[in-house]
C-alpha cells in the first residue's frame, strides 16, 4: 500500500500541479508492487529525484521560473508490516506503536533546523516569524536533499498517521494523542482531527491519512514524548 501526502506551494495553481506531479510519479513507480522493502526504498528515492527535475523544468517552461514546489511524505506499507519511508518538507509521519504516538519524520523548516542546532527553544519556535518557511522541498531548490530513507516494521495494532502542516499548525502531538485516546474508531479519529483543526482556525489545507496494521486499538494516555529515528486506510481532507 502506497501512502502519500504532498502539500504544494507556489503562485496560482503551481503548487497544486507540483503536488499532483509527485503523486503521479510515485504511483507510476509502484506499479507493479515492489517485491521487498529495500526495493521500495529505492523506488521512493528514484521517483522523488526524477519528479524534482520534472517540477524544476515545468516551473521554468510553463511558469516563467516562478516558485513551484511541494512537500512529500511517502510510505510503502507491505503486507507483512514492513514500512519504507521517504520525506521532504514539513508534512509529517507519526507512528502509533503500543498505543503511543511519536513523530517519525523531521520537519524541514528553517526553524526546525535552528532547534536541532540548539539555537532555538521549542517555545521560541512557536512564535518565530519564519516557523513555516521550508528549508527543503521537492522542486524548490536546485538540488533535492533527502534524509536517509527509513525502514521499520509495524506490529499488529500499530498505525501510521500522515498529515499536512495544516493539521500540526493547530494540534500538537499531545493534543493529537488525546483525541486518539477518546476515539475508538480509526475513521472517527481522523475526522475529529480535521474538525478540531478547523475549529481552531483551519488557516491552511488540512489533510490526514491513517493506515492501521491489523485492528485499530486507539491510543493510550500520553506519557513523556519520545522520538523514533492486511491494513486498512482512513483518509480525510479539508481545503480552504
Amino acid at each position: 500500500m502506497l501512502l502519500v501526502v504532498a502539500d504544494g506551494m507556489g503562485g496560482g495553481v503551481a503548487g497544486e500541479v507540483a503536488s499532483h506531479m509527485v503523486i503521479d510519479e510515485l504511483e507510476s513507480a509502484f506499479t507493479p508492487d515492489p517485491f521487498n522493502s529495500d526495493l521500495a526504498c529505492r523506488l521512493l528515492e528514484m521517483a522523488l529525484y526524477r519528479v524534482h527535475l520534472k517540477i524544476r523544468e515545468e516551473a521554468l517552461i510553463k511558469y516563467g521560473g516562478a516558485q513551484m514546489a511541494t512537500t512529500c511524505t511517502a510510505v510503502w506499507l507491505a503486507d507483512d508490516g514492513h514500512v519504507s519511508m521517504a520525506h521532504v518538507g514539513d508534512s509529517r509521519l507519526y507512528h502509533v506503536q503500543d498505543g503511543i504516538l511519536a513523530q517519525r519524520s523531521h520537519d524541514h523548516t528553517i526553524v526546525a533546523e535552528l532547534i536541532r542546532g540548539g539555537m532555538l527553544t521549542d517555545e521560541q519556535a512557536m512564535v518565530h516569524p519564519h516557523r513555516h518557511i521550508l528549508s527543503r522541498s521537492v522542486g524548490g531548490n536546485d538540488l533535492l536533499s533527502l534524509d536517509p530513507l527509513q525502514l521499520f516494521k509495524l506490529n499488529k495494532g500499530d498505525a501510521l498517521l500522515l498529515c499536512s502542516d495544516g493539521l500540526d499548525r493547530h494540534l500538537n502531538i499531545k493534543e493529537i494523542s488525546e483525541l486518539g485516546r477518546r476515539e475508538g474508531c480509526g475513521q472517527r479519529f481522523v475526522d475529529s482531527l480535521i474538525e478540531e483543526a478547523n475549529r481552531r482556525g483551519g488557516h491552511d489545507n488540512i489533510t490526514a491519512v491513517l493506515a492501521v496494521y491489523g485492528k485499530w486499538c486507539g491510543l493510550r494516555k500520553p506519557r513523556p514524548l519520545r522520538s523514533m529515528p492486511g491494513a486498512f486506510l482512513e483518509t480525510a481532507s479539508q481545503s480552504h
